[in-house]
């Protein structure tokens, strides 16, 4: 975890081949199934949260993201619309996946792999022999996050780092991780339990 998120922080030496190499790794992962723990730092080095999750992915825009108590959350996509569900709140929000995809480094892994270059400057840096580290910086200017980072051991993606327009620090670290599972697509619909509140952005 250290060295990750050690990785947000230091500058990658630039290389042209960068942007092939993770377009070589992501295009074998046509689905991507794994539990998470996810950690949120602060400016400062604090610890906010830590977070317990699963996330399942599939090309093309398909996502189902839940988290535990007690900072529960649930993302689905169908690959048209995305829905965000708040049991607390007894509220869903509704978006488009495209605006979303932006801005959702979750749904970065189920996007279209050949237009990585379109929306992110790109680095990368091996760490020994089976250890590459990715490095996104977003292009446009409105993303909620200044830089993504990739973890791989080999061609599984290990660990997921962001870096927030606050200073914020996100670490998701994958465990029980499944390449290329079979996933039903009835994971990847939603619909909004009887007397919530439906936000349409």
């Amino acid at each position: 975890m250290l060295l990750a998120l050690s990785f947000v922080c230091a500058p990658l030496q630039a290389d042209p081949q960068s942007l092939q190499r993770l377009q070589d790794k992501l295009q074998g992962m046509h689905a991507f199934q794994a539990s998470f723990t996810q950690t949120v730092i602060d400016g400062g080095g604090s610890m906010l949260q830590s977070t317990l999750g699963d996330i399942a992915v599939k090309r093309p825009g398909l996502l189902h993201w839940q988290t535990a108590a007690p900072f529960e959350q649930l993302l689905v996509s169908d690959g048209i619309k995305l829905w965000s569900y708040d049991a607390d709140l007894e509220q869903v929000t509704v978006q488009a996946v495209a605006q979303y995809l932006s801005q959702g480094p979750a749904l970065l892994l189920s996007g279209d792999v050949d237009n990585l270059a379109a929306s992110y400057e790109i680095n990368d840096a091996q760490r020994s022999d089976n250890i590459w580290q990715f490095q996104l910086v977003p292009k446009a200017p409105d993303s909620l996050f200044e830089q993504i980072s990739l973890t791989f051991a080999d061609n599984t993606l290990l660990q997921m780092d962001l870096l927030d327009s606050l200073g914020q620090r996100s670490s998701l670290a994958f465990s029980e991780i499944k390449i290329n599972p079979l996933l039903d697509d009835a994971m990847f619909t939603f619909v909004p339990p009887q007397g919530v509140d439906i936000i349409a952005q």
